[in-house]
């Protein structure tokens, strides 16, 4: 779609949650009047590591803020800050450098990577049948799907790498961020205290695969407080860094400046919940999302085998997360 800068663009879709039918969601991205913009329905999946500290990231990120509130992340334990320093960092070099910071994979490494989903499956051609193209050895892979291997196999690479946080740790970091700035709350819940009016989903969004660049000079944190002033009921961010230059840091601002910005009850019950719109195939990656802000987390059932769909709803809810389920 393209739209005048001066109006926000609205894009409207049924969304189905785990067999829970929810109410229709308004996904809608503004833009200030000063740039020419399009804005484009796209997908989301990040990652790091690099020499900058995360003190100096988040202070230039969240102290340099230009007409708006700071929304400084204090950490609460060495290990976030060194588990931020990694995603931060990296997120932050692939979006100047992808072809540096990120290797190219052949058709046969993608292919190999979205076969691997199929691991631990007890009955593989039951729990694939649905996925696009399976068991065709011929099958050229949707942009999706090419997404989506990517992201598995640059996960890969980041979790061998060293310093890595582990999961244990990242749940630890979970527990303090909820600590210090209130805990999750249920995506089912938000939608559903919204009846009989719809709820609002507003995207924040810097590029995309088909548009190229549409804002990336925009502050995640200073857009998000926007949106929540217009209404919005969850605030969805997109943490891709090769094709939609997202980052982890993006949703821990937007989630922290929605908690505590002037204008916004700092109140759980009604802040917007942040949705991790990612390529989510791993338990890690819905762990990382919780240690850094995130209510929800987007799960692609294109994508999915049936048995690892319900892995990922299952580990999901043990935290009290509620995870968006497309269809």
């Amino acid at each position: 779609f393209s739209f005048s800068s001066s109006s926000p663009s609205l894009l409207f879709s049924s969304i189905r949650c785990h067999r829970i039918a929810f109410l229709v969601l308004a996904i809608f991205t503004a833009f200030p009047t000063s740039h020419n913009h399009h804005t484009a329905a796209a997908w989301t999946p990040v990652i790091g590591s690099s020499s900058t500290s995360s003190a100096t990231l988040r202070q230039a990120s969240f102290q340099n803020r230009k007409n708006t509130k700071s929304c400084q992340l204090q950490s609460t334990t060495e290990r976030i800050t060194e588990s931020n320093t990694m995603s931060d960092n990296h997120d932050n070099n692939t979006n100047n450098q992808v072809g540096s910071e990120y290797p190219e994979y052949s058709e046969k490494q993608l292919k190999a990577a979205l076969d691997s989903l199929l691991d631990g499956s007890t009955d593989p051609a039951y729990d694939g049948r649905h996925l696009f193209g399976f068991q065709d050895p011929n099958h050229k892979l949707s942009k999706l799907q090419a997404i989506t291997a990517t992201r598995i196999l640059d996960y890969e690479r980041y979790l061998e790498g060293s310093g890595t946080p582990t999961e244990e740790e990242l749940v630890q970091d979970m527990q303090e961020f909820w600590k210090q700035h209130g805990p999750l709350l249920n995506l089912q819940t938000v939608i559903q205290t919204q009846a009989p009016r719809m709820a609002l989903a507003a995207e924040f969004k810097r590029a995309s695969p088909s548009k190229g660049d549409i804002a990336v000079h925009l502050d995640a944190g200073e857009q998000a407080q926007k949106y929540a002033a217009a209404g919005a009921n969850i605030v969805s961010v997109l943490t891709e860094p090769r094709w939609f230059k997202g980052s982890l840091e993006d949703m821990t601002s937007v989630r922290l400046c929605t908690t505590t910005t002037e204008g916004t009850s700092s109140s759980s019950s009604t802040r917007p919940a942040v949705l991790r719109k990612e390529f989510t195939t791993s338990k890690y990656q819905i762990t990382e999302a919780l240690a850094r802000g995130a209510d929800t987390i987007l799960l692609i059932v294109a994508v999915l085998p049936q048995h690892l769909l319900k892995e990922l709803i299952d580990h999901a809810r043990s935290f009290g997360m509620e995870p968006l389920v497309e269809v």
